[in-house]
């Protein structure tokens, strides 16, 4: 009896994603071997094949002809070889039959529901003594790395954190818990973190421009940019003065144009921001960022470009979260946002990639009403191409 036709659909629609990933190797091989799904010649074929995607493609391609059980086999071949993402790719139903990850009877009444984690988490949140504090990995995790084809690779030390908080005239509640918060978490999960606040514009543009070019990012993993700012819009920040400045022209500081040494490295961007009391009303026209230099209001000649056709990697590998609207927070507090995220992170980042922490954050701050019983919202933009665990020893 042959392979059904829908598994040969799903060998089929995922055959480019299955020929860059798949790695053909010895433990996959061997349970394919001990079902007979594979015959020694076409496991010898194989290894005869020298390059990686043509060897992915064979086995592709020999697969259909081999019987009713090809695809099961093949899928706990994945869970077996640890390429649990392709196995969940191609049947989420057989990957859960086969997926290799168990856990000790300590381990498992240490796992609570995702309701329980957000429950234990908004009551921390709402401490009023809050500290933050990093779960560390498991024994059982630290032995079993990640699958390094679906994970970004993380060294030791992580990378770069700059964490900006500016206070202007008007907005400064809990600004300086935020920045405390933040710095925290970053330094526990091994990053190198550095700090600036309350600056001006040409400051501003100064610092940011002169991380862009640390020569150290080309030893990181990858980048983190938080910048805390009450009081501005979601495309644009305030300088103590009052002045206002596009997010964007810092974000393209770090693209793979004009920061290489972090081309293909995740860059990871938290900003707060919210009008909350109609300050930006009030204040003077914004300085646009085309109009402004660091130092006498002129762009720079070497100031980044970045055409339309700029090419997919050099705009890749980026996760940016705007949090705006109403924001709630206080000046012995901090924010909502900023606790949340925090928390979030510190308690899950042992077990989960960062897309899914976003997730639970957007749970939570959900709960809370700020002012005018207006809900907070976050704001995501994404081009990372893998799972990435803030906390990880692949």
């Amino acid at each position: 009896m042959a392979m059904t036709d829908d598994q040969k659909k799903q060998l089929r629609h995922n055959r480019v994603r299955l020929t860059d990933d798949l790695e053909v190797s010895e433990e996959l091989i061997a349970v394919l071997m001990q079902d007979r799904i594979l015959t020694a010649e076409a496991k010898d074929a194989l290894d005869a094949e020298p390059v990686r995607k043509r060897k992915a493609q064979q086995l592709l391609d020999t697969l259909p002809r081999r019987g009713k059980n090809a695809f099961e086999t093949f899928i706990r071949a994945l869970c077996e070889s640890k390429q649990d993402e392709l196995a969940e790719l191609l049947d989420e139903q057989l990957y859960r039959k086969h997926r290799t990850g168990t856990h000790s009877d300590s381990e498992e009444e240490e796992i609570t529901s995702r309701g329980d984690v957000m429950n234990k988490i908004l009551v921390k949140v709402e401490e009023e003594s809050f500290i933050v504090q990093v779960t560390p990995m498991t024994t059982s995790q630290k032995q079993n790395p990640r699958p390094p084809n679906f994970a970004y690779s993380i060294s030791q030390p992580c990378g770069r954190a700059m964490i900006i908080g500016i206070e202007n005239r008007e907005n400064s509640l809990g600004i300086r818990h935020d920045v405390q918060h933040l710095s925290s978490l970053f330094q526990q999960l091994n990053f190198e973190t550095v700090i600036k606040l309350d600056l001006t514009s040409s400051e501003l543009f100064s610092c940011v421009k002169e991380e862009a070019q640390n020569e150290a990012h080309s030893n990181c993993s990858a980048f983190v940019l938080c910048i805390i700012n009450y009081g501005s819009r979601s495309d644009e920040i305030f300088d103590r003065d009052g002045k206002s400045i596009k997010i964007e022209y810092f974000l393209r500081l770090f693209d793979g144009r004009n920061c290489s040494s972090l081309t293909d490295k995740p860059k990871l961007y938290f900003i707060h921001t919210g009008d909350p009391d109609g300050f930006t009303r009030h204040l003077e026209q914004p300085m646009e960022t085309d109009q402004c230099d660091m130092v006498d209001g002129t762009l720079p000649s070497h100031a980044p470009h970045q055409p339309d056709d700029l090419v997919v990697h050099e705009k890749g590998d980026v996760l940016q979260i705007v949090s705006t609207s109403d924001v709630w927070r206080n000046e012995s507090k901090g924010s909502w946002f900023v606790r949340c995220l925090t928390s979030v992170i510190a308690v899950n980042a042992r077990n989960q990639d960062l897309e899914e922490m976003i997730f639970m954050i957007n749970s939570i701050i959900e709960h809370k009403e700020s002012k005018g019983q207006r809900l907070q919202r976050l704001h995501k933009k994404t081009t990372l191409r893998k799972k990435f665990y803030l906390m990880s020893i692949i």
